[in-house]
């Protein structure tokens, strides 16, 4: 007895975010999300309080270049903040490179 053909489908790539304009408020709102982990940057001796960066966001969404002002600049407590900063993703978008000036809060205790 022969059976009826099965059909098979094939399974079904995911594709890729569909990269949209730059908006600054998707870039601040991925850089809000990493910046409530800066607590974690803050050692019991380190340097605490505010500060200000400006990164530049590659098409991918994710921060390529970052640079910290003073008082973090340098410091240990700076590269952390650069690493957290860093691991932001605002997801792909059309274009050119954008830059953005980020402030940000390290907190006085250091994260539990």
């Amino acid at each position: 007895a022969a059976s009826a053909p099965v059909a098979v489908s094939a399974p079904v790539a995911a594709s890729a975010p569909t990269p949209q304009p730059f908006r600054l408020s998707r870039a601040i709102k991925a850089l809000d999300a990493k910046a409530a982990e800066l607590g974690a940057c803050r050692t019991p001796d380190g340097l605490w309080g505010s500060g200000d960066s400006i990164l530049e966001f590659a098409p991918s969404g994710r921060p390529t270049v970052i640079l910290l002002g003073t008082p973090f600049r340098g410091a240990p407590t700076g590269a952390c903040i650069t690493a957290k900063l860093q691991s932001a993703d605002m997801g792909p978008f059309e274009g050119a490179p954008q830059r953005v000036i980020y402030a940000f809060k390290v907190p006085s205790a250091p994260a539990p």
